[in-house]
């Protein structure tokens, strides 16, 4: 990335003083635009590179960096920003890269103070947001664990579990020869009973009734 730099600075965790050994290093920065930029009006606001893959988290040796144009930094200083004051008042220890120009921005910072907080409350709302939702995910996990923990804590306990039971009895080892009526009994079968014309282990044909028998355990104090 080939720029005019002003000034690049390590921001982020880096700047706030909360970085660890997990952490990766965003930068943020602010560029002089070329002549032919500023003669075509063609000035971009920012340019961006990431290291890191955008579907996964960054590793520690993920870099990310962030360089406004001059134009648009000062629009994001008179605007109040949040990024913009912070960077206005980085310490030098996390400056890589000064200049003249960014030293005399810097001296006139307090020209971008103002009572209009609209941009620092919708910052702070957005924020609000975005942690509020990690922290109902993360409550709502302790208590799934709680709950799992205090279950394995109980060996006796058990959730309902139902289990099957096939019994098969050969009602006739040769139909054929059988000589006691009907093999199936009239009327409405039992639940779970099936007949079915098979052959035995012997090779022999036969009738067979199949008894399906649930058995199901309870939890201790659930009905």
């Amino acid at each position: 990335m080939s720029l005019n730099l002003i000034v690049k600075m390590k921001f982020g965790s880096h700047l706030y003083g909360t970085s660890t050994s997990d952490s990766d290093i965003d930068y943020k920065g602010v560029f002089l635009p070329s002549k032919a930029e500023v003669l075509l009006g063609k000035i971009p606001k920012c340019h961006n590179y990431s290291s890191g893959s955008r579907t996964e988290k960054n590793t520690p040796q993920d870099v990310d960096i962030e360089i406004y144009s001059l134009h648009y930094f000062i629009n994001l200083a008179c605007e109040g920003q949040t990024v913009a004051l912070d960077m206005l008042h980085a310490p030098d220890s996390v400056i890589e890269t000064g200049s003249g120009i960014w030293s005399a921005i810097v001296n006139e910072r307090s020209r971008f103070y103002t009572r209009n907080l609209k941009s620092f409350i919708t910052y702070a709302r957005r924020q609000a947001g975005k942690y509020g939702i990690k922290g109902s995910r993360l409550n709502a996990v302790s208590e799934v664990l709680k709950f799992l923990k205090s279950e394995v804590s109980t060996q006796k306990r058990m959730t309902r579990m139902p289990t099957l039971k096939v019994s098969c009895r050969n009602v006739c080892r040769r139909v054929l020869k059988s000589s006691r009526g009907s093999l199936i009994p009239d009327g409405p079968m039992n639940p779970r009973t099936v007949h079915t014309v098979a052959r035995g282990s012997n090779g022999h044909l036969g009738l067979y009734r199949i008894e399906i028998q649930m058995t199901v355990f309870k939890a201790m104090g659930v009905e």
